[in-house]
């Protein structure tokens, strides 16, 4: 069949509960006998699951970070590999989940506490590892095809990170994690901020302001984080950008969900939103920064018009709650059907 389900999550403790319940996971699910067989059903989070595929093997693969009252952290990672796991034990392939606890390689006491405080917005997958990604502080990267994979934290270039529990109001709308080909054919993993420069958290500019978007590359990726660096790529300021050859950009609008193009390093895109309406027109922005050109404009949601069509369910989703684009090239597999 071309599609299949993932096998049950379970595992059956060995010498005593080896989650400990003063441990909690992010997601606030522990793990449960619910079946009465000893057998520990192991709940997935559906944001902190991510693939990566290496050739013909893959990996399916859940982190979650678990703290406990002593404010303890170390991670709790749920993975199924095709080359360990490539059978179950009845011989139809099924496989199993192999579940692991791991500690969690950081440099400096403060990124300590962007662990502790950690919630996953989204998984990148980029060379052989997997990347959680916490808009607000960082990156978890694990190269979860080993049989003991590690896992390192890595904080992102910023300014300034939330104290505590608190986290930057829609961070996920204004920041992005890429994976795009630099000229020389490498693969490269960029972090891209749009940081506004008025008082709102959401929704057109104030007149008279702008914002100005900030890109990095990181340069180098293992367990030793003290080698880890990002690399900053540029800062460009929206007068710049509204300044750009190409069709015309509204100036009050900012750039959204910043995206990297998976082929051209140098060629970003965005989403637009008309938040004058209570079903939103949005747009799709695609810029090239090399030749400082607005290379098109193209109609996403085209607002209440779009009601009366057949993704009407679509668009009010959209709308309500807008979301980024997931970068994907289309499986070879898709060629057979």
């Amino acid at each position: 069949p071309l599609l299949k389900a993932l096998p049950p999550s379970t595992y059956k403790p060995t010498g005593g509960e080896p989650l400990p319940c003063t441990y909690q996971p992010e997601g606030g699910f522990p793990p449960s006998d619910v079946e009465g067989d000893g057998n520990l059903r192991y709940p997935l989070e559906f944001r902190s699951v991510g693939i990566l595929c290496q050739g013909e093997e893959f990996a399916v693969a859940e982190l979650q970070v678990l703290r406990n009252i002593n404010a303890n952290v170390k991670a709790r990672l749920c993975v199924l590999r095709s080359a360990i796991s490539s059978k179950g034990e009845d011989g139809d392939g099924g496989g199993r989940c192999d579940i692991m606890e791991l500690p969690i390689v950081y440099g400096s006491g403060e990124e300590y506490w962007d662990i502790f405080y950690w919630t996953t917005d989204t998984v990148i997958a980029f060379q052989d590892h997997l990347c959680w990604v916490d808009y607000d502080r960082g990156m978890l990267f694990c190269d979860v095809l080993q049989k003991r994979p590690g896992i390192a934290f890595i904080r992102f270039p910023l300014d300034s990170f939330p104290n505590g529990r608190s986290r930057r109001h829609f961070s996920q709308v204004y920041r992005g994690v890429s994976v795009t080909t630099e000229c020389d054919g490498s693969g490269a993993l960029k972090f891209a901020d749009v940081n506004r420069l008025d008082s709102k958290l959401l929704g057109s500019l104030e007149p008279g302001r702008g914002y100005t978007i900030t890109c990095h590359t990181l340069r180098t990726l293992g367990l030793d984080v003290g080698a880890i660096e990002w690399s900053k790529d540029f800062a460009i300021t929206s007068k710049e950008i509204w300044s750009f050859k190409g069709p015309e950009l509204v100036p009050h609008e900012v750039l959204l969900f910043p995206t990297m193009s998976m082929e051209m390093p140098n060629v970003m895109h965005f989403l637009t939103c008309d938040y004058e309406h209570v079903i939103r027109k949005m747009s799709v922005v695609t810029i090239d920064l090399a030749s400082k050109t607005v290379l098109s404009v193209i109609p996403y949601v085209n607002g209440q018009e779009d009601l009366s069509g057949e993704d009407a369910d679509m668009v009010r989703a959209k709308s309500s709650y807008p979301q980024s684009f997931l970068p994907s090239e289309f499986s070879k597999y898709f060629n057979s059907i």
